[in-house]
């Protein structure tokens, strides 16, 4: 399978702080990325695409554009922080007002983050959406929401070499063991997690694509969006922004072993654990940032990161943590800033102003 846009739509189908204008940013020759750097996906005419910050300064250095196609969504990184992965699709605004010649938007941007530019598509098929997207073990897996699949890129062969139906309704994020071996996406219409298992059988010959993977369908709450697996694999936490809970999921039972409900939030969209795995992070699409205790569920504490909350509107959507546990990044798309905020007193310290709309914000890594 080559990935000629031809041959892989056929072989899917069938499966208080001032801002800073990102145009004055722009102005001034980017920067070299630095070894520690957020990405974050921005949108908006002339602005469409990465912006890189440096987390030491809290300012924007440069910026990958994403010119014709497309409304960049969510990223992922390779293991050596060169290479960045970012889904596209081909619904919103900032998708007609960047292409107004109508050229096909469902594809992965491979973005040189070195070089700061995307040097490669990825097609995905028309109308395929691919959201969700995680690197593990070397290869670039992705949901695509329009097919109710979860499919694998291999960048050494730049091929798709993985397709595995879902059969949920609306296949939104995914997360990947570190041994590959445990997928599992929220699947946000059908209420439902699905854990693919990479299951081994010798009576199949080598390599037969029907004898390696199962799907098993876990009931979570209403409306299942983001979802953070535990340092040690052992939990998978959900957010449910429809009944505004979390559901937890046994990793080794693939069964949910708890349920609570979140108080005063209007949209929880995503989380992430801490380093250490003790504490756990909610952001809340009107605003807000909660800290939960792992062990016992309860809060610790919230802290408002985004003004003028509204529950028409997302505020707050990705979120970052750095790797020594001292700050998290939140992307308030509302105020098209990033909230950066001091883990030690749970207080917004800084932040940062990469451009329109700033919705997905990750931590790269040189090696």
């Amino acid at each position: 399978m080559t990935l000629a846009t031809t041959s892989i739509r056929r072989v899917i189908l069938v499966g208080a702080f001032a801002p800073v204008s990102f145009a004055a940013i722009t102005s001034l020759a980017a920067a070299q990325t630095p070894s520690s750097a957020l990405l974050i996906t921005i949108r908006g005419k002339g602005e469409h695409g990465l912006a890189i910050a440096d987390p030491l300064t809290n300012k924007v250095v440069g910026r990958a554009l994403i010119v014709g196609g497309g409304y960049p969504h969510t990223i992922a990184v390779s293991a050596d922080g060169k290479l960045a992965y970012v889904t596209n699709t081909s619904y919103g605004e900032a998708q007609a007002l960047e292409n107004p010649e109508g050229i096909p938007g469902d594809f992965i941007s491979v973005i040189d983050l070195v070089a700061q530019k995307e040097i490669r598509r990825v097609e995905t098929g028309p109308g395929s959406f691919p959201h969700g997207i995680a690197v593990a073990g070397g290869k670039v897996y992705f949901t695509a929401e329009g097919y109710k699949l979860m499919g694998r890129y291999d960048p050494a062969s730049n091929q798709i070499d993985l397709m595995q139906g879902i059969g949920q309704d609306s296949t939104h994020m995914l997360v990947v063991s570190k041994d590959t071996e445990k997928i599992f996406t929220t699947n946000s219409v059908s209420n439902t997690v699905t854990a693919i298992e990479y299951r081994s059988q010798p009576h199949h010959q080598e390599g037969d694509p029907y004898s390696h993977w199962s799907t098993t369908q876990i009931p979570v709450g209403e409306g299942p969006e983001g979802m953070a697996m535990s340092p040690d694999e052992k939990e998978l936490w959900v957010t449910t922004k429809r009944d505004k809970s979390v559901s937890i999921i046994d990793v080794s039972t693939q069964k949910v072993s708890q349920t609570f409900k979140l108080k005063a939030t209007i949209y929880p969209i995503r989380l992430a654990f801490m380093p250490d795995g003790k504490q756990v992070l909610i952001a809340d699409g009107g605003g807000e940032l909660l800290l939960f205790d792992a062990l016992s569920r309860k809060e610790i504490k919230r802290i408002e990161v985004a003004s003028n909350p509204t529950a028409n509107k997302v505020m707050v959507h990705g979120l970052a943590i750095s790797p020594d546990g001292s700050h998290a990044y939140v992307a308030v798309m509302g105020g098209n800033n990033i909230a950066v905020v001091d883990l030690k007193t749970f207080e917004v310290t800084d932040r940062i102003f990469p451009g329109t709309a700033p919705e997905t914000v990750v931590w790269a890594e040189k090696q």
